[in-house]
């Protein structure tokens, strides 16, 4: 450890209630900078900072931050959002949807802080190695088999130390990489794919083609709404809508159907579906906002007091995991942190 504890505390200067969180941002048409989130509103919507239309509702919900730590976590992510304030040295500003990832994975970390520190602790840069090596044996527990989501959230708790500059008192006094036994070896998985490459006399004309292609139909497919219906009418393919996925069924395939080992009834069964493994499952914009539910009711449950459980807590915290890891698994960024 050859930097621990040596960062002085220094203070940032008070952000303005009034401050737009989104100045400087490139906005959507038609979205007016007056019109979005300020520093002092209890919800950030960033909706209006993201270019792509199928981004839905993307927000930073503070009250599921613990109260004693919101002060401190609404600096660090003005200042993630923020152009028109300074940057670390070396340091560029996250896209939107990293941002929101992020406060999910800090909410993650200030949660289970709350549930170990006296009440009379307040301030991040309290935050001690032996908290950051109970946290990271905490993440093992939560997600043995995932090393990317542990990754995930140790990167986002380098944050405080990363863009410290602007936390004042609560600024992480030390930098976690320091830290003996913070970062995983990854295990060696088979070996390099030895596979030759397309030779260029064959990839370049398909590139040609593909380029082509785009050049000439861009904007000329036409989205017709009502397909699926016409397409949920017919019996093949078999189309089966869910509250939370949609299936389409394929017996020969869907892990519901082998594991009714030969029922013959014919229809998915959704009570045994297995989303994040099964290839048949599809979302629509009702599955997403029914998904995105659940993960409002899991945060309403998790900030709840008094305060759950531990097991209980690890539970729906894990549950949580999983569906944003599904969600985003099938392209939707929409989660709300």
């Amino acid at each position: 450890m050859n930097n621990l504890m040596s960062a002085g505390i220094h203070d940032a200067p008070r952000q303005s209630e009034n401050a737009h969180v989104l100045a400087g941002r490139p906005l959507r048409p038609g979205s007016r900078l007056e019109d979005t989130a300020r520093f002092s509103d209890d919800v950030w919507r960033l909706a209006p900072a993201i270019v792509q239309v199928q981004e839905r509702t993307v927000v930073l919900n503070f009250p599921t931050i613990p109260a004693r730590f919101r002060p401190a976590t609404k600096r660090l992510f003005y200042a993630l959002l923020c152009p028109e304030l300074e940057s670390p040295p070396g340091e560029d500003r996250p896209a939107i949807a990293s941002v929101r990832t992020a406060f999910g994975e800090m909410k993650r970390l200030l949660t289970w802080l709350d549930a170990q520190w006296p009440a009379d602790r307040i301030e991040l840069s309290a935050i001690s190695p032996a908290d950051l090596d109970r946290y990271n044996r905490h993440l093992l527990t939560l997600f043995p088999h995932r090393d990317g989501t542990r990754e995930a959230a140790r990167a986002a708790l380098r944050l405080l130390w990363r863009w410290r500059i602007h936390l004042g008192n609560d600024q992480l006094r030390f930098d976690p990489l320091d830290l003996d036994g913070w970062s995983e070896k990854r295990t060696q998985r088979g070996r390099e794919n030895g596979t030759d490459r397309l030779p260029e006399g064959v990839l370049g004309p398909l590139l040609v083609w593909a380029l082509r292609f785009i050049d000439d139909f861009a904007g000329q497919v036409a989205l017709d709404r009502h397909r699926p219906k016409r397409i949920m009418k017919r019996h093949d393919p078999a189309i089966y809508p869910g509250e939370y996925i949609t299936c389409v069924n394929d017996p020969a395939k869907a892990l519901c159907e082998k594991a009714r080992r030969g029922n013959g009834e014919g229809l998915p069964s959704h009570g045994g579906c297995l989303p994040l493994a099964c290839r048949k499952v599809t979302l629509t914009p009702q599955n997403i906002t029914a998904w995105q539910s659940e993960i409002v009711r899991i945060d309403g449950r998790v900030a709840s007091r008094p305060t759950l459980p531990p097991r209980l807590r690890q539970l729906l915290e894990s549950r949580r995991a999983e569906i944003v890891e599904f969600l985003t698994a099938n392209g939707q960024e929409a989660v709300p942190a």
